[in-house]
């Protein structure tokens, strides 16, 4: 199953506003839940990478595993999964 499909602008808001405040969170779907950790901040406090884990819905095993780059906000990102950016 291609799990990037469910990587939507809607997400990668409610993501980065999340992660002002906050340093992880999951948002459960009915398969699966993804799991989100912030792994590095900018100057001002801003998420700029995110770790996003697709995991089982009994979150033992990792499903996929996808990093989100943010640029200038919400709007401004990349999906990036092993070496190779699969949203722009």
């Amino acid at each position: 199953m291609d799990y990037s499909e469910f990587i939507t602008n809607d997400m990668t808001r409610r993501i980065y506003n999340e992660l002002l405040e906050n340093t992880k969170g999951q948002l459960p779907y009915p398969d699966f839940k993804l799991n989100y950790i912030l792994n590095k901040r900018g100057d001002k406090g801003e998420p700029l990478e995110v770790e996003l884990e697709i995991v089982d819905e009994e979150s033992k095993n990792v499903k996929e595993r996808y990093f989100l780059l943010y640029k200038d906000g919400f709007s401004d990102y990349r999906i990036i999964q092993g070496n190779q950016q699969i949203k722009n």
